[in-house]
């Protein structure tokens, strides 16, 4: 793996500082990854670099970050903590993680608090999110029974299908 000795890290910062995306700064990011728990020290610079524009380096410091601080897989994509964002946001993240199904499972603890959301389609979004999560959302079933009572037939709907879905999954 090679010396990662401070000389070594600070080359690899300042290669992943480089304004201008290269082989140098692609393989300082790569490099960070490698570094494991020897990174922390350097989370206040992966945090400036997961803000920036190119998505290859965004991405990357995010998922060093996303290891050192042991956030669910789903998070790595930059949906974590997403009931506390803009309803455009929440929307966002609920197709998003619709669209991962399964493996979106450790997301569950947030797609069940959108259920008790003030606006109706990020409550249905939320129950067609834990119909495509499938059998790992069993977990939530008690709450989208509860939904059978909700205001809005979209919801009620929603949660009727999902509960169909989820209990039908192997």
């Amino acid at each position: 793996m090679g010396d990662y000795g401070p000389a070594v890290v600070a080359a690899i910062i300042e290669d992943s500082s480089n304004p201008v995306y290269s082989y140098r700064k692609w393989d300082a990011m790569l490099a960070f990854d490698r570094l494991g728990e020897r990174a922390r020290p350097l989370m206040p610079h992966l945090e400036r670099l997961s803000a920036e524009g190119n998505y290859a380096v965004s991405f990357q410091a995010k998922m060093v970050l996303g290891n050192l601080n042991r956030e669910p897989a789903y998070a790595l994509g930059g949906l974590h903590g997403f009931p506390a964002m803009d309803r455009s946001y929440q929307e966002y993240a609920l197709d998003k993680l619709a669209k991962l199904g399964p493996t979106a499972a450790d997301a569950i603890p947030d797609v069940v608090t959108e259920l008790r959301s003030p606006s109706t389609i990020v409550r249905f979004m939320a129950t067609w999110t834990l119909a495509h999560v499938g059998s790992p959302a069993r977990t939530s079933l008690p709450q989208l029974r509860a939904m059978g009572s909700d205001s809005s037939s979209l919801v009620r709907d929603g949660a009727a299908e999902a509960i169909r879905t989820i209990e039908a999954a192997p």
